[in-house]
């Protein structure tokens, strides 16, 4: 059973199989879909073709077999390309399938990355949101925020200059 469960680890302590985009059909078949873990890593999740057109797979590297992972060093990054069951595949034809997981992580900063220092420290960016949303600087901000949101004036100013006139312009015949 080669393809019995994806080998989406780069390192030590990341399973990146069980932090994958929840996707469906209707997103995951078109889309590529961007995936950004703080501190661990960024991944990728869509069709060879997508990440080839975005540049992410260089040339010269060869497609994985299977449910094997294919490695490669750039750019200060380590990369991992493997295939992936979309959430909407049932059984083992995604082992052949053309929906793949491309992962990167920074090469040479540390050994192991764990999803437990990467939640740590989006939870610390949090409380540091609220502590500043809290102070004057932060109050001050919510209320000009506020103040903005119930201004008829600028609300139009705003919807002028972000959605201008749809009309085809004037041509001299008319």
């Amino acid at each position: 059973m080669p393809c019995a469960k994806p080998r989406a680890q780069l390192c030590k302590g990341l399973d990146m199989a069980k932090r994958k985009p929840q996707l469906t059909p209707e997103i995951g078949a078109s889309d590529l879909q961007i995936t950004i873990t703080p501190r661990a890593c960024v991944t990728w999740a869509g069709s060879i073709e997508q990440l080839r057109a975005e540049g992410l797979i260089p040339p010269g590297i060869e497609l994985p077999k299977l449910d094997q992972p294919q490695t490669w060093n750039a750019g200060g990054h380590k990369f991992s390309l493997h295939r992936s069951r979309p959430e909407w595949e049932k059984g083992r034809a995604w082992c052949t399938g053309n929906f793949w997981c491309l992962h990167r992580l920074e090469k040479g900063v540390r050994d192991h990355v764990s999803w437990d220092d990467a939640a740590v420290y989006q939870k610390q960016k949090e409380l540091e949101h609220e502590i500043w949303r809290r102070s004057p600087e932060g109050l001050q901000m919510i209320r000009r925020w506020a103040h903005a949101a119930t201004d008829r004036s600028f609300q139009a100013f705003l919807k002028a200059a972000i959605l201008p006139d749809q009309r085809k312009p004037e041509t001299a015949d008319s």
